[in-house]
């Protein structure tokens, strides 16, 4: 199992939005694209949240080539789109990572 790790510091003041965004816009649409399995969202612990909470996002495919073709089609729409809708309210960066046991 890959999982495609999307790790977000999100600005206080936009929280809840952002939140609400990819619950119901942002990871249905990634969804869509047929790529992965399921997702979950988490909320990273035992860090500074003077700016705000940090979140990952884990987006999880059977294989490596799925998150090529991913890569390739689909996430420059969806980073651009992050992007534009939060500026500098939400830094993301991502991770791949594959399930040992």
């Amino acid at each position: 199992m890959i999982i495609c790790n999307i790790t977000t510091l999100v600005s206080w003041k936009v929280r809840d939005r952002w939140l609400t965004w990819m619950r119901d816009t942002h990871l249905p649409a990634m969804m869509a694209t047929g790529c992965f399995t399921h997702y979950r969202i988490v909320q990273v612990l035992e860090i500074p949240e003077d700016e705000g909470p940090t979140y990952a996002v884990q987006l999880f495919t059977e294989h490596f080539s799925t998150v090529e073709r991913f890569r390739r089609l689909y996430q420059p729409g969806f980073e651009n789109e992050e992007r534009a809708t939060w500026g500098d309210s939400a830094y993301s960066f991502r991770s791949i990572m594959e399930v040992i046991n």
